[in-house]
């Protein structure tokens, strides 16, 4: 049997109407879909939601979420503006992507997205609505997005200042890639931000030389 929660005995009774972020990330644990759903309709001061690591079915079993997940995370709790998902080893697709960025998003985390289009994840974003209201966004173990891909978001969201990446790079960057670092961090920076890349990006952005 799945590990059942109650998100507003948590919160202390009352506390449920003002809380304005949950974490299920702090519990280890594999939650269920109908928890997320609980706890997005009981909190309608909802803001920030860090999804759990994993999700099981009414049978225990390991699942992974499909579109349907968050577009009905949307209609239960829409003013939702920053979404963490930690979780590893998934297979979302595209459309999950899509269901996601209906959001108005202030802050977005995504890790190891593997099974979607890489090609495709910032496209959709900047076709989005979440594109006028992006303000942090965070790649973990998204290696195929790479800086050019980054470059590209923080042009098109105006407002995005924060932009985190830990994909490493196998080969050494060539000319092209370390001006788009140049220019992300300089972008970003004008806005009183940064970019928080891979070592090698970091080398290139202090102007030295990258040992590896």
């Amino acid at each position: 049997m799945f590990w059942r929660i109650d998100p507003f005995g948590d919160s202390g009774g009352t506390g449920a109407s003002t809380r304005r972020k949950f974490n299920f990330g702090r519990w280890r644990r594999s939650i269920s879909e109908a928890a997320v759903f609980q706890c997005a309709r009981g909190m309608p001061a909802l803001r920030t939601l860090l999804l759990p690591a994993y999700f099981v079915d009414a049978g225990g079993n390991w699942i992974s979420l499909e579109a349907g997940f968050y577009r009905q995370l949307y209609q239960a709790r829409p003013t939702l503006d920053a979404l963490r998902k930690q979780d590893e080893d998934n297979h979302e697709d595209d459309e999950c992507m899509r269901a996601i960025s209906q959001f108005p998003l202030r802050m977005l985390e995504l890790t190891d997205m593997r099974n979607m289009d890489a090609s495709a994840i910032v496209p959709i974003l900047i076709d989005s609505n979440c594109s006028a209201t992006l303000r942090e966004a965070r790649f973990n173990k998204c290696d195929a997005i790479g800086v050019p891909a980054l470059l590209r978001l923080a042009r098109a969201c105006p407002h995005l200042a924060n932009v985190s990446s830990n994909n490493y790079y196998l080969t050494p960057m060539d000319p092209a890639i370390k001006s788009d670092v140049m220019e992300l961090d300089r972008l970003l920076k004008s806005r009183e931000g940064k970019f928080y890349g891979c070592t090698r990006c970091m080398y290139v952005i202090r102007g030295e030389e990258c040992p590896f």
